[in-house]
């Protein structure tokens, strides 16, 4: 496991991962791509759609809001 913050070049990294855990968002949407397995959380109210559609087709595993 590793925790990386701030990365200018998350395709690099995600690229070297089997899975990532991460928020919704253009993260998600560029995890979705590369065909990266994901779990999302939410960390803000405008996320919750993407996230519940994105989990309902199968392309990433929601697990909640982080409130």
């Amino acid at each position: 496991m590793h925790l990386i913050i701030d990365e200018e070049d998350m395709i690099k990294i995600y690229l070297n991962f089997d899975m990532a855990v991460g928020s919704s968002g253009v993260s998600m949407l560029e995890r979705m791509c590369i065909g990266i397995p994901s779990i999302i959380i939410t960390t803000s109210e405008n996320q919750l759609t993407q996230a519940q559609q994105a989990d309902s087709s199968g392309a990433v595993q929601y697990i909640g809001h982080l409130s």
